[in-house]
């Protein structure tokens, strides 16, 4: 009889690598999307092995709740979907001030997801949508990119920090660099000393664990992710496996990061970890490998740290194309991308839009 594993997972990249891991190894998956849906189903099929990995924005006081995906899944979806609302509420605005308010945006957090959101606003507001309203200009949209830290990308070397703030700058973004917010409302957010009016704010300054990680009785630290055993594992529990942000590694003293790269790498470890049970093998600790870190601003804008090697500019723009493109799974995946962004790149994406209506606000 095959062993059962529970797999709990929104993202369906690391759900993919999982699957193609536990292809042969005799197992029967069944996943879950969210914590509540979970426990259901951890009640009804009563797995052998339980694989977590949930999310939520960290929001604090800033938002009421969130729908555990990523931030950055969540601001891209936004982007195709509201943004161009925003210029509609705008058009129709009789009122001056409040017009302004819908054509301010506003990105907190200076790390590589609010970089690519801010730096995606400011084209889609000087090219995209610059000739589909007749009263308002979009151009005159303002971006602000708000970062607690001195510099934008605190994780990369400085030198590539001040890189991608001249390309933000450029591309019009008005960065407020060493401002935490104090607070956000409806009418846009407080820094120390000033108010940035806008009806349209993304938080893109990290996400906090899933409650469903306190749930399990284990350690966690501060942010709720779940401190786990060298495979991965829960204490005491070998049988339930916890990858991605809700788990906190430690490696050579330093927490491995929350980034997808991680995440992919958990995946594919707690499948080959998996399959060697099966075989009776003895499974080696997980060790991440940091290959890089990349980000892209904007069109032919990005910067990439590769191990000491830097790149900025046209040549970060392609490097980082081609990497996505290399690690997308399958080949009709990566054509259907390169089609998908080539169509994007030469037309701006100048299409016929609907705008159904404003979204309430309650």
């Amino acid at each position: 009889m095959r062993k059962k594993l529970l797999l709990v997972e929104d993202n369906t990249e690391l759900l993919e690598l999982l699957r193609l891991g536990l292809k042969h190894a005799g197992y029967a998956v069944y996943t879950a999307a969210d914590g509540l849906e979970a426990l259901r189903k951890a009640r009804s099929v009563k797995p052998d092995v339980i694989v977590l990995d949930l999310v939520l924005p960290e929001l604090d006081d800033f938002a009421p709740s969130g729908d555990g995906r990523s931030a950055l899944a969540r601001a891209k979806d936004w982007l195709g979907t509201e943004c161009p609302q925003c210029g509609g509420a705008a058009e129709r605005e009789t009122d001056a001030v409040e017009r302004a308010k819908w054509l301010n945006f506003v990105v907190i957090g200076g790390g590589p997801t609010g970089v690519e959101l801010a730096g995606t606003l400011a084209e889609i507001a000087r090219h995209t949508l610059s000739n589909e309203f007749r009263h308002i200009n979009t151009r005159n949209a303002q971006i602000h990119l708000i970062e607690a830290g001195p510099r934008v990308l605190p994780s990369m070397p400085e030198p590539l920090s001040k890189s991608a703030q001249r390309q933000l700058e450029k591309l019009g973004v008005e960065l407020h660099l060493g401002r935490p917010v104090t607070g956000v409302d409806d009418d846009g957010v407080m820094l120390e000393g000033e108010r940035l009016s806008s009806h349209t704010v993304l938080w893109a300054a990290g996400v906090a664990a899933s409650p469903l990680g306190r749930m399990l009785g284990v350690e966690c630290d501060r942010a709720g992710r779940v401190e786990v055993e060298p495979d991965l594992s829960i204490a005491g529990h070998p049988e339930v496996f916890v990858v991605g942000d809700l788990a906190t590694v430690t490696q050579d003293g330093k927490p491995v990061p929350g980034v997808a790269p991680a995440a992919k790498q958990m995946g594919t470890y707690v499948a080959r970890a998996l399959a060697d049970r099966l075989a009776g093998r003895k499974t080696k600790p997980f060790r991440y490998h940091d290959y890089g870190n990349l980000a892209t601003i904007g069109r032919m804008a990005a910067v990439v740290d590769l191990r000491g090697f830097h790149l900025a500019g046209v040549l970060a723009w392609w490097f980082w194309l081609v990497a996505h493109v290399f690690f997308l799974i399958g080949f009709r995946n990566r054509l259907i991308v390169l089609i998908n962004w080539a169509w994007s790149y030469w037309t701006y994406q100048r299409h016929a839009r609907i705008i159904f209506g404003r979204r309430s606000r309650t």
